[in-house]
């Protein structure tokens, strides 16, 4: 609701986050690797983590790629990707998922204490139906902005800046269909009360 309600009927919101997500795939990503001295290498471009991020799937460039994650992140406040593999376990695509179809699954373990669950995997709801599938953690990444309030207390769990303004970009909204329901009949209030001197 907050990707129809907000970021698709708000012009305030879309700006907004139309300018974030144009601006953080503009400068290229390099990936590095740790040296034995813990220094940093910049990978080869031949490198195969470096064609992954240039096309990461089929039907994406690697700057839509990163526009949808930073929509996802600002909209719920967390942005999760699959990891496509190949026969011999090597990634071969990585693809961005709906996020309100995404859940984390817990081990069965019994800790009761807040933070304290294991991420097991997460469940995957097939887009058309009510079937959900489990996603191996390791074929799996997730980004969030925290959310404290979650079941791991905010390691899992992400809060996205939409969800926190929800309230506001509602009234706003509002308060823009009265305006555009007030100017469609000509400014003229819809019911006027008369009262006789007495």
């Amino acid at each position: 609701s907050l990707a129809k309600e907000a970021y698709g009927a708000n012009e305030v919101v879309y700006a907004c986050l139309r300018l974030l997500r144009e601006s953080v795939p503009e400068p290229p990503l390099v990936p590095y690797a740790e040296k034995g001295d813990g220094k940093l290498k910049p990978l080869d471009k031949a490198h195969p983590l470096m064609a992954l991020i240039r096309h990461p799937n089929e039907l994406m460039t690697e700057y839509e790629f990163w526009e949808l994650a930073t929509l996802h992140l600002a909209i719920v406040g967390r942005s999760t990707w699959w990891k496509q593999r190949g026969n011999g376990g090597q990634i071969l695509a990585l693809w961005p998922l709906r996020p309100d179809r995404v859940g984390p699954v817990y081990q069965d373990v019994a800790i009761t204490e807040q933070g304290q669950q294991v991420l097991r995997g997460w469940s995957y709801q097939v887009p058309g139906s009510g079937h959900y599938v489990e996603l191996p953690r390791s074929d799996v990444l997730a980004f969030n902005f925290p959310d404290p309030s979650g079941e791991s207390g905010g390691i899992i769990e992400g809060q996205g800046p939409l969800a926190v303004l929800a309230r506001q970009i509602a009234a706003d909204n509002e308060a823009t269909k009265f305006v555009g329901a007030l100017l469609a009949n000509y400014a003229a209030p819809t019911t006027v009360l008369k009262l006789k001197k007495a």
